[in-house]
């Protein structure tokens, strides 16, 4: 994603290298795939439980997916 003279740093970063609306849906759904199986699977390991972050990834991309949505537009 090219960067927008508006785009805060923390969305710029979060996209970076994505280009697409898909592809940033993708990447927030494996992010909630792992993070919220991490979860299901740290109740068994506690060692899982670091992946949870994963989770916070996916809120991450949706709240840059959603900048973008609301502040300007994707490349293609």
């Amino acid at each position: 994603m090219h960067r927008k003279e508006n785009m805060p740093d923390l969305v710029y970063i979060g996209l970076l290298g994505i280009n697409s609306k898909a592809t940033a849906y993708v990447y927030l759904a494996i992010a909630a795939f792992v993070g919220l199986s991490s979860i299901y699977m740290g109740f068994s390991k506690p060692t899982y439980l670091w992946s949870v972050l994963m989770f916070l990834a996916s809120l991450w991309y949706y709240y840059c997916m959603n900048w973008v949505d609301n502040n300007s537009n994707w490349d293609n």
